[in-house]
């Protein structure tokens, strides 16, 4: 699969130009692929412009590097109809909220105060 860069526009992140994979777009791809929030902004982007295999496998790579946010993966917007069309997005979401209550119970030991 080839992935294409792209220019985000102003805070709505619509893109505004698409960009080959070159210079500072490679860069920021490649910070994504370390970054589990940045992963996640680019797995948002494929997923408003209807790539679901993109979307998708960022994703992946977004849980995988630590964004474990389920309850606004499950309710953003952006990711609507992908959630509502591609059963594997869907599991990967079940999977990731099955995953909570384990997640939580880490941080409590870590963290007992809060």
């Amino acid at each position: 699969m080839k992935t294409e860069c792209v220019r985000l526009g102003p805070p709505d992140r619509r893109p505004n130009a698409a960009l080959g994979p070159r210079g500072r777009e490679v860069e920021l791809l490649a910070l994504s692929a370390a970054d589990g929030e940045r992963a996640y902004r680019v797995a948002t982007y494929f997923a408003v412009v209807g790539d679901a295999e993109a979307a998708l496998q960022w994703l992946r790579k977004a849980v995988h590097l630590g964004n474990h946010n389920a309850p606004w993966l499950t309710a953003s917007p952006d990711w609507a109809a992908l959630r509502e069309g591609d059963p594997e997005v869907r599991r990967v979401l079940r999977d990731l909220a099955a995953s909570q209550p384990a997640l939580h119970e880490r941080w409590r030991r870590v963290l007992p105060r809060l």
